[in-house]
């Protein structure tokens, strides 16, 4: 008597998004990470302007394909969110280096130095919250909200 395993009829297929979709979200994240920094730095490439405004310009245009090629149109949000995450790191990484925000923290102990390191820290992380809220207005929907 040999068994067999059926799949039942009634298993709904994953959803699943075109391979270009995919690869055109990868591409655009690799494009606007920590990768440009590192090969310009490594490569010792002169970036004519800063790399920050050079990644924020790129989302708008991305977020701009998102009205013309309709496969990416579910990317849209997350385009806004990772040019908040972008801009609001710029933002902290400038305050960082303000003398008001040196002579602020002072000291040479561990939390005398890890304390200003973390709030910035936490300003961006309240910023890309503060985005998620405007975007799905409540907090459940951040993670139940559909793609589509």
């Amino acid at each position: 008597m040999s068994s067999t395993a059926t799949v039942p009829h009634s298993v709904p297929e994953p959803h699943s998004r075109p391979l270009s979709v995919l690869a055109f979200a990868w591409i655009v994240t690799l494009a606007v990470s920590f990768m440009p920094d590192i090969l310009i730095t490594e490569l010792r490439i002169d970036w004519p302007i800063p790399l920050l405004w050079t990644k924020v310009i790129a989302l708008a245009f991305f977020f701009g394909i998102t009205f013309v090629w309709a496969e990416v149109r579910a990317l849209r949000f997350y385009f806004i969110l990772f040019a908040t995450l972008t801009l609001a790191t710029g933002l902290t990484t400038w305050v960082a280096g303000t003398e008001f925000w040196r002579g602020t923290f002072t000291g040479s102990g561990f939390t005398a130095r890890m304390l200003p390191e973390q709030l910035l820290r936490l300003i961006v992380a309240l910023i890309v919250l503060a985005a998620l809220f405007a975007i799905y207005r409540r907090g459940e929907r951040f993670f139940s909200a559909s793609a589509t």
